[in-house]
């Protein structure tokens, strides 16, 4: 699954930038790095963000697998045979109401859908 692959990129990216940039800001050791403290923060923080985002998109696809599922299991059952048709008919439908007897119309057109199983 790519969002893991991601994941994991960005999860090695995010401690490497946390080890520069405590090496970078440690006073115990001089460092001579050539990516300087403020770049490491930067980055260690895009990784961050970028990890978190993954670990939302792991959780969003295992969602939708469930509900694939879900959906797969109550559909099981369906029939899907062949007898299944559905018919389309224009049609005349008698008027019977005040207001049409009223006007001159007595009928009046529409369509019908017709499912058979």
């Amino acid at each position: 699954m790519g969002s893991i692959h991601f994941y994991v990129l960005n999860k090695t990216n995010y401690v490497r930038f946390r080890r520069i940039y405590r090496e970078a800001t440690s006073t115990e050791t001089p460092y001579n790095g050539p990516i300087g403290a403020e770049t490491a923060l930067y980055y260690r923080n895009v990784y961050r963000r970028y990890r978190d985002y993954s670990v939302l998109a792991i959780a969003g696809f295992y969602l939708l697998q469930v509900i694939d599922a879900n959906v797969f299991a109550y559909m099981h059952d369906f029939n899907i045979a062949d007898d299944l048709t559905m018919s389309i008919d224009p049609v005349v439908l008698p008027t019977d109401s005040f207001y049409a007897s009223g006007s001159g119309l007595n009928s009046a057109l529409g369509v019908r859908f017709g499912i058979t199983f």
